[in-house]
Parts: structure tokens; C-alpha cells; sequence
């Protein structure tokens, strides 16, 4: 369905009575129980929030990014869990898009962009934050490339069918990070060194990163990464 002014006031109306209403229900048994209801998740699919930003031709609404935020204004006055949930799945497309093959675009992004594939952002690390200063590496070896350091409070870590994994080229410069992607979780070796920490050293073939290659990039917090490089 195509962009129009007229669609678009009514989903905002829409979501603004969902927030009042369901949401204010979810809200409340978050708080009551600690946790969040998988009935949330389903709810949230079967309204096709998790499809607002992504564009058509991968199945979302194709909403222009600055009127989604007005739709995210509405769902921040929400449990913080329902905003989160909402935002990180509207917005882990748009870096694999850019270096997706045709086949990981059908079988990874546009499930994701459904809701029927679940992808983590993995950037923060308990030593390091979410910026350059990340402090896990990645090398290959052979048809794998090994991927060694920790990430911490991950959004969906131990739930997700994917990591989205950020991490720099071993052996090259500080400012050298890449993008490392779409490896699902069950399909990777690891071995614990910590309790505490929880670093962790894989092991993943080549096929399942977004694109032919591992790009470097330049841009990690923005809407978009650019390719900088490969090893």
C-alpha cells in the first residue's frame, strides 16, 4: 500500500488507540511481572508495526523515516519494552540491505521485515560501549572467519534467529570496523572463558554474512552504513 497523507493520519489514530488501550494492558502486566508477554510480540506482528519503515518491495509500508518517527512518538508514550521492540525491528534492515544477496534479502530481511525472523544488533560491549572503541575482532581463517571479544545487553541476544555483528578486522587500524552479519545462532561453535563477562570466541563459515564479503564501515550509529573496504 502506497504512502498517502490520508492512510497515514488514520494509523496514527490507530496506534494512538492501541497505546491507550492494549498497551496500556501490556504496560501494566510488564511492570506487575518483570517480564514481557509473548502474546505482545504476536500482537504487534499481526498489526504490521514491525513492517512501518522498511520499504515496499520488502514488504513493509514504505512510511518516509520522518513521519515514522511521528508513529514512534506515539508508541514511546507506551512500556518502554513496546517502543523498543517496535523501533530495533523497523530498524535492523537497513544495514544488511545495502550489502544483502538475493537470496539472504528473501530469506533473512524480508522475514525480519515480517516479524517471522527475529535479527539482534550486537555493537555493545560490557568494556567498551556502543561506539568506536568496540574491542572484538574478526579474522578469517580458511572458508570461516573467527570472531573473538564479548558483546553485552544485547536486545533479543539469546532469542534472535541472527546476530548483526559489529567487530574490527584483526590486524588492521583502530579505526577499521566492520560489519559482520546474519549468522544464526544455532549454527555457530563458542566456547566460554568467563562467567562474568561472558566473551566468547565463534566460529562461522563465509556464507552466512550479508553480501559476498565482510565490508569495513564507516557509519555505525546512522541510518545507513557505507562500505569502506575488505579483507
Amino acid at each position: 500500500m502506497s504512502f498517502t497523507e490520508e492512510s497515514f493520519s488514520a494509523l496514527k489514530d490507530e496506534i494512538d488507540d492501541w497505546v491507550r488501550g492494549p498497551g496500556e494492558e501490556y504496560a501494566n502486566t510488564i511492570e506487575k511481572t518483570g517480564s514481557v508477554p509473548a502474546s505482545l510480540f504476536g500482537d504487534l506482528k499481526s498489526r504490521g508495526y514491525f513492517s512501518l519503515a522498511a520499504p515496499e518491495y520488502l514488504g513493509g509500508q514504505g512510511i518516509p523515516f520522518d513521519r515514522y518517527l511521528e508513529l514512534m512518538e506515539i508508541f514511546s508514550r507506551s512500556h518502554g519494552s513496546v517502543r523498543m521492540l517496535v523501533h530495533v525491528i523497523n530498524g535492523t534492515w537497513r544495514a544488511m540491505e545495502p550489502f544483502a544477496t538475493d537470496e539472504q534479502r528473501e530469506n533473512i530481511i524480508k522475514p525480519s521485515v515480517a516479524g517471522d525472523v527475529l535479527v539482534a544488533f550486537t555493537l555493545t560491549e560490557a568494556t567498551a560501549g556502543s561506539g568506536a572503541d568496540i574491542r572484538s575482532t574478526v579474522r578469517r581463517e580458511g572458508d570461516s572467519y573467527v570472531l573473538n571479544g564479548e558483546k553485552h545487553l544485547i536486545t533479543f541476544g539469546v532469542k534472535c534467529d541472527y546476530w548483526l555483528m559489529a567487530a574490527r578486522i584483526e590486524g588492521r587500524r583502530a579505526k577499521t570496523v566492520s560489519w559482520r552479519c546474519c549468522c544464526r545462532t544455532r549454527g555457530w561453535r563458542a566456547s566460554r572463558s568467563s562467567t562474568i563477562q561472558r566473551p566468547w570466541a565463534f566460529e562461522a563459515p563465509i556464507t552466512p554474512f550479508c553480501g559476498s564479503r565482510m565490508f569495513g564501515c564507516r557509519h555505525r550509529h546512522g541510518l545507513a552504513t557505507r562500505a569502506t573496504g575488505s579483507p
